[in-house]
């Protein structure tokens, strides 16, 4: 029998698949904006479990600006979710960013890059 996390974690690569083939399909996203590309490791922080992202580099991945991301923040409709990794995975923390039908998704190692 599996664990809730690995239910949980095979659910979540799922949902990001799902969703990462619909922004395809509706033409949201590129198959250049779906590349994987590095993230400075100054943009990104973890600390006492809680994760920071500079509005400037996300903003543009859900094609924003960076003060209308922050506005849609202050409404209540854009979502994250963070997942720490195990077994082959330990030490890398997984961010999904999404506001309606975009999302964002990094995987941060555990030198922060």
């Amino acid at each position: 029998m599996k664990s809730s996390s690995a239910i949980a974690a095979a659910a979540f690569r799922y949902i990001n698949a799902m969703i990462v083939s619909m922004l395809m399909g509706f033409g949201k996203l590129s198959a250049d904006q779906m590349a994987m590309s590095p993230v400075p490791a100054s943009a990104i922080t973890i600390a006492d479990g809680e994760i920071a992202i500079d509005a400037e580099l996300l903003a543009p991945k859900l094609g924003f600006s960076a003060a209308a991301l922050k506005a849609e923040m202050r409404k209540g409709i854009f979502y994250s979710v963070a997942e720490t990794g195990i077994n082959e995975g330990a030490g890398r923390t997984r961010a999904a960013f999404r506001y309606r039908t975009r999302a964002w998704i990094v995987v941060v190692d555990p030198d922060g890059t």
